[in-house]
């Protein structure tokens, strides 16, 4: 699992306050270690320019960086978007630690994504494969949120219109707060998002959760609240159902859109025990391999495997 933390500044906001939120974005980093040791980056947005950084190391290292401490330091801030990574697609390195630049989408990704390897054979990291997407579907997000098979919490940026998007589906978390003069305040596990504010003194209200289907749009042009700048549109994730195995419900496919089936229904999982457990088609070797129909399926690839080729 990924972590997601980050600040959008209301033009409201207090110097001093605004001192403390960058606090919060320190500790958030170190913090969000917790969620993910393979990589930190960032998205820092100002009204004269974006920019980016992003390292494949812990953040106890990445928050000694000199471009992490010249960003935090930045008194024209509009609003950080923060990363730390959990590598499950892709080696650790620098170049797939968050955030994605595809065109005008800056693109940071909590989930792991399913449906084939080779869906993904394009991409280094499976997340790259949404912020393509969503920069070619950039007037129309919701075409790109209702097709993406696994877990996701999404943020980006899109630097066409200036403005900041969350999406998520069941499977992973993001919580919001707000301050005072209407800053937002946002991370993925809610205690975190209030320990870290609370030890910096920063009065934030009731946090609370984003719904899984709501696709959240902040313009950040004259940002001064949450709560009057921003728009909400409902779309459809494609849904697993609610009772598979435990197995399944981790590496499975997402092909049950709007409505949860009984386990009945779904393919049996299999957990193939030998000493040497490959498929000869993709190389998978951890044993995601189901029964559908009563042949033997590799999830990763999608094919018909004998005995054979195992």
């Amino acid at each position: 699992m990924c972590g997601h933390f980050g600040i959008i500044l209301s033009a409201s906001e207090d110097r001093y306050t605004n001192e403390k939120l960058r606090k919060y974005i320190d500790n958030a980093v170190l913090a969000g270690d917790l969620r993910g040791g393979d990589g930190c980056g960032f998205v820092s947005i100002t009204k004269k320019d974006v920019s980016t950084y992003k390292k494949g190391v812990d953040a106890s290292e990445f928050r000694k960086d000199p471009e992490f401490l010249k960003m935090v330091r930045r008194l024209d801030l509009q609003a950080v978007l923060g990363h730390n990574r959990k590598g499950t697609f892709g080696t650790k390195s620098d170049d797939n630690a968050h955030p994605f630049v595809y065109g005008n989408i800056y693109l940071l990704h909590n989930g792991t994504l399913t449906g084939g390897i080779t869906k993904y054979k394009d991409y280094a990291v499976d997340s790259e494969y949404i912020a393509d997407n969503l920069n070619k579907h950039i007037n129309n997000p919701t075409n790109v949120l209702e097709k993406i098979e696994g877990a996701y919490s999404l943020v980006w940026y899109n630097l066409d219109n200036d403005t900041i998007s969350f999406a998520r589906n069941s499977e992973r978390p993001m919580f919001f707060a707000n301050t005072k003069a209407g800053s937002l305040v946002y991370a993925s596990e809610k205690k975190m998002l209030d320990w870290i504010c609370e030890r910096n003194s920063i009065d934030i209200s009731d946090i609370v959760q984003t719904e899984p289907g709501e696709l959240i749009v902040i313009p950040l042009k004259d940002f001064k609240s949450f709560k009057t700048s921003h728009t909400i549109t409902k779309f459809t994730p494609l849904v697993r159902a609610d009772n598979f195995e435990s197995y399944y419900l981790r590496y499975g496919y997402s092909r049950y859109k709007t409505q949860p089936v009984k386990s009945t229904n779904l393919p049996k999982v299999i957990d193939i025990k030998k000493e040497s457990t490959v498929c000869k088609s993709c190389g998978e070797s951890e044993g995601r391999f189901y029964l559908r129909d009563n042949e033997t399926i590799c999830e990763m690839c999608d094919k018909i495997l004998d005995w054979g080729q195992i």
